[in-house]
């Protein structure tokens, strides 16, 4: 009898212990229609030339737009960063100082809207390099990209 309880024991946690594993990793998605795996900013602006007929001028325009942007997001993402590090290191603490965790949750989020604020701005900028035409068309393929993103999500949920 103590062998068919131990063994019923020793079968449970072996059945509980397969249980307690992570589950395995989803299936590789792929990207929703329209959108390349991996698209960067680059082949994404070139869609964008490509799709609107622009002007040499006004394509020179949105990628020093673009480049500029960049260049003022990069070193606001490597505060960020550092925030990051502080705020975990404080949070590790026996006793974190919620005046510091508060603190620096605060300037993270400061960061995060220059970059917003910096984002906003370039669309505004290129918003004003475009014909009203253009901008029609720019309307029309960002709907359809939020079309087939929402009917990409559904289809994956």
């Amino acid at each position: 009898m103590r062998q068919l309880i131990f063994c019923m024991v020793v079968m449970s946690l072996t059945a509980i212990a397969g249980f307690a594993q992570e589950p395995p990793p989803p299936p590789d998605m792929p990207p929703p229609p329209g959108v390349e795996r991996g698209m960067g900013v680059e082949k994404e602006l070139m869609r964008m030339c490509e799709t609107l007929d622009l002007t040499a001028e006004q394509k020179e325009s949105m990628e020093a737009a673009q480049v500029e942007a960049q260049k003022a997001i990069i070193p606001i993402k490597a505060e960020i960063e550092l925030k990051q590090i502080d705020f975990r290191t404080e949070m590790k603490k026996d006793n974190p100082d919620r005046a510091k965790v508060m603190k620096i949750a605060k300037e993270i989020n400061d960061l995060e809207w220059k970059i917003k604020q910096t984002d906003i701005d370039k669309k505004l900028g290129i918003h004003s390099i475009l014909t009203p035409e253009q901008r029609e068309k720019m309307k029309n393929s960002h709907r359809k990209m939020i079309i087939n993103r929402e009917k990409f999500e559904m289809k994956y949920d």
